[in-house]
């Protein structure tokens, strides 16, 4: 039988000595399931948990998750790359590569983790045995996953990723995620095996609570599967005196909004089931911004009722702002930071600033299907995704924490504008993880020396 090793990469901020960011590779794993559902032979290793060796596998996948991992990845693992061992890329990231651009970046051997049918061949698995995402369970790949790792991963101090749904309505410009499609959840009787598991394997270790980020774009989306996932998460509860989950995730504002004037007793169930902070989709600071990134549903009136109604259930409401778009002027983003203090007057909202990257691979930009840009524009962006793949060591600085840099704002003016802004909205933040947020970005523009201290500011720095 083939031997299949799956592997997270080690957090591109990882100290020299240590551990990483330990956070379960939800994602690693869910791919990982189908294929032993389906008959292959795969194992896991986190290179956050120890170093790993990868000599003796047959086939190798390698997880990207974001593209700030597209340099480490390429260093890591480049004697793979270059070498006679099978290797699968896959993650968000590759989705939105293009097969020239993937073998750019990786060679013409490495496998892109997209073609199915062909991973499958190669880790000896039946192609047509292989179910959707939506119906495939995690416990085969939990299983695999020894009781040393599993007890660090499922520590309360420290949070899960847990699999619930994808997809989302809305277009956002600067998203790479999927989009433009109706949100599906994975089936309740798999979200309940799922979740069950997990509580026991939690028990088993002692282990009280789980903290679980929900990996909905957008919790309150679909409102039917949210509320059979609350009263899912509620009968485990009452089966298990004494263990509680703590569970967080994202929103658009016009959908939390939406959901607690038309659906308060699907809110307050999921309150009750231990749902505790949402980051609400600011993005902005005026209508102008939301409509010049497709999104015109925000506007202040919308996001300060989706804040009410946060507060409201006692769910903690984090302000997310994504700002620093293309189209941005002084005004604009001097309006971002206001409405950020509004936000953290009136509700204690949490700053949450994060520096908008037009060039994330699969989102419009990317594409360079731009509406009304100019020929101007398009040149800019595409001489930048080609400089990209041919110098991936500034992939990093398309962090959504990195501050703006010549290659994410080629306009000098603007990228100092926006640096200044992002400075002002971390430093409202009230906890000292939050305001020493921010990374550092490796940039053309810096010296090889500057790029090195970057490189050292930046270690042990792992989003929330």
């Amino acid at each position: 039988m083939v031997k299949t090793l799956f592997v997270q990469p080690a957090h591109t901020y990882i100290p020299p000595e240590g551990e990483g960011h330990i956070y379960t590779p939800s994602s690693l794993w869910a791919a990982g399931a189908k294929l032993i559902e389906a008959g292959a032979d795969i194992a896991f290793a986190d290179e956050n948990l120890r170093p790993v060796d990868t000599q003796h596998a047959d086939v190798l996948g390698i997880n990207l998750v974001g593209p700030p991992y597209i340099p480490l990845v390429r260093r890591r693992f480049q004697s793979v790359l270059d070498g006679e061992q099978q290797c699968i890329i896959g993650g968000q990231v590759v989705t939105g590569l293009s097969r020239n651009q993937f073998i750019q970046l990786f060679g013409a051997k490495a496998i892109h983790g997209s073609y199915y049918s062909l991973v499958a061949n190669m880790v000896g698995a039946n192609f047509e045995n292989m179910k959707d995402d939506e119906h495939t369970s995690l416990i085969s790949a939990y299983q695999r996953i020894p009781d040393e790792d599993m007890r660090k991963y499922l520590d309360p101090e420290r949070e899960i990723s847990f699999y619930l749904g994808q997809g989302c309505v809305f277009d956002c410009m600067f998203c790479g995620a999927e989009k433009k499609r109706n949100e599906t959840y994975r089936d309740p009787t798999i979200i309940e095996k799922d979740l069950t598991y997990l509580t026991e394997r939690a028990l088993k270790f002692d282990i009280h609570q789980l903290s679980m980020y929900l990996s909905n774009l957008d919790v309150f989306q679909n409102i039917e599967p949210l509320k059979e996932f609350a009263s899912i998460v509620n009968i485990l509860k009452r089966k298990n005196p004494g263990f509680s989950y703590h569970m967080r995730g994202l929103a658009t504002a016009t959908m939390l909004r939406n959901a607690v004037r038309d659906a308060p007793k699907v809110v307050q169930s999921l309150r009750d089931a231990g749902f505790h902070t949402v980051g609400i989709g600011v993005d902005g600071g005026d209508e102008r911004i939301w409509r010049s990134v497709k999104k015109g549903h925000n506007n202040e009136h919308v996001i300060l009722e989706s804040m009410e109604g946060a507060k409201a259930y006692g769910i903690t409401p984090e302000a997310i702002m994504v700002f620093g778009h293309p189209e941005e002027t002084r005004e604009s983003l001097e309006n971002a930071v206001h409405l950020t203090e509004q936000l953290q007057e009136t509700f204690n909202a949490v700053p949450r600033p994060h520096v908008a990257k037009d060039l994330i691979p699969g989102n419009d930009y990317w594409k360079n299907e731009i509406e009304n840009a100019t020929a101007e524009e398009r040149n800019d962006r595409a001489k930048r995704i080609q400089f990209l793949l041919e110098q991936p060591r500034y992939f990093q600085a398309l962090d959504f924490k990195a501050l703006a840099s010549s290659v994410t704002h080629s306009n000098e003016i603007l990228r100092h504008m926006v640096n200044e802004y992002y400075r002002r909205i971390t430093n409202m933040c009230q906890n000292e993880f939050d305001r020493n947020a921010l990374i550092y970005p490796i940039a053309p523009e810096f010296s090889e020396e500057i790029n090195a201290l970057h490189e050292y500011w930046n270690r042990g720095k792992y989003d929330r």
